[in-house]
């Protein structure tokens, strides 16, 4: 496992997913998952937020939208950034270097309409010498390769060889010196797919991304697309140097502790009840600190409610926040307080239960 030089070194990586891999969700997955096993990444980042002090570092919106404060800059945490402009990767890269980040992350992957209209994600596997070159200015100012790495399809429409992906990886190592990679094993439909279908319609092709990492074995080459088992999990690492694993986590983030079980063999994990206890003295804090916003810091807790009773809670905590705001734009109660009222209503209504 992990035979290459990724900065990281995890066999298991949880997936970038916007509005999903928020930093309070991150959060709840290193409290789920103590020991650092995962490789966590942030939600895509487009890098001119950091040129127009959008993302200033050490602001306030900084810390709301980048996971530093708890997780410290965690040696398991990826910041993905999305650019078309060496110059806009290189300035992006700088500024994480300097706050303290492990590593940052190009993303050529992303088949959206609004990314696609901005020339970067997927659109720029037809360019492999301009991802290079966003690569090179990547790795020239985080002054290390191993820092920086690269998130692609293995197509983009009805191109799908191992020509075309073995040309693409190979013209981004030669030029840049970038040896990381992952590789979601399905192509991306520039036409037609909505980016929910993307990642559903095109059919997966694992042995393209295996050529890859037999023909490049000085690669650290991830294989990304549609791993939700133990099993496949086991499978793909004898061959591969990491798995990424996405909306498994997404619905189901206490996958991670079947995962340190099984994979790393660990025993002494938290309880959900304990996980609970400590992501509220989280939320409150945040909210305290950097007056947070309930709702998405609400938003983890529906993980540890199941089925049609979690409904209830959903329901209780939603229509909670809304009236604190209403009746008071300052001082709101805090969110544990608000978590608890929630559940107290949802046993008198219809009863609740951890999972």
């Amino acid at each position: 496992m992990f035979r290459g030089s990724s900065q990281l070194l995890k066999a298991t990586v949880v997936a970038p997913m916007v509005d999903v891999t928020t930093v309070p969700f991150l959060h709840l997955l290193n409290l789920i998952s103590p020991h650092e096993n995962h490789t966590l990444y942030t939600e895509m980042f487009h890098a001119n937020c950091f040129l127009h002090n959008e993302l200033q570092i050490n602001s306030e919106n900084f810390f709301k939208r980048l996971p530093v404060t708890n997780l410290a800059w965690g040696k398991n945490l990826v910041v993905q950034i999305g650019t078309c402009s060496p110059h806009e990767a290189e300035i992006a890269t700088s500024r994480l270097i300097e706050a303290g980040a492990n590593e940052i992350n190009l993303n050529v992957g992303c088949p959206s309409g609004n990314v696609q209209s901005g020339n970067f994600g997927c659109v720029l596997m037809k360019e492999p010498d301009l991802v290079a070159q966003i690569c090179k200015s990547m790795v020239e100012a985080a002054k290390d390769p191993n820092k920086i790495s690269v998130k692609c399809r293995i197509g983009i429409d009805n191109v799908e060889s191992f020509g075309f992906l073995s040309n693409f990886v190979s013209t981004v190592f030669e030029k840049s010196n970038v040896t990381n990679f992952v590789i979601h094993a399905r192509s991306a439909w520039l036409k037609g797919l909505s980016p929910k279908q993307n990642r559903q319609v095109p059919k997966l092709n694992y042995p393209l991304a295996l050529q890859i990492k037999e023909r490049y074995p000085e690669l650290n080459v991830v294989i990304n697309g549609g791993i939700a088992s133990i099993e496949e999990i086991k499978g793909h690492l004898e061959s591969m140097d990491g798995v990424m694993i996405g909306r498994k986590i997404m619905n189901n983030p206490w996958f991670l502790q079947d995962i340190d079980q099984e994979i790393y063999k660990c025993s002494n994990l938290p309880t959900q009840q304990e996980v609970f206890t400590k992501y509220l003295e989280y939320a409150d804090f945040m909210q305290n600190k950097y007056d947070f916003r309930q709702s998405i810091l609400a938003h983890p807790l529906l993980h540890f409610f199941s089925g049609a009773k979690a409904r209830a809670f959903r329901g209780n905590i939603t229509s909670l926040i809304s009236t604190a705001k209403k009746e008071s734009q300052h001082n709101l109660p805090l969110l544990s307080t608000l978590a608890k009222e929630a559940i107290d209503m949802a046993l008198r209504q219809k009863g609740i239960s951890l999972h």
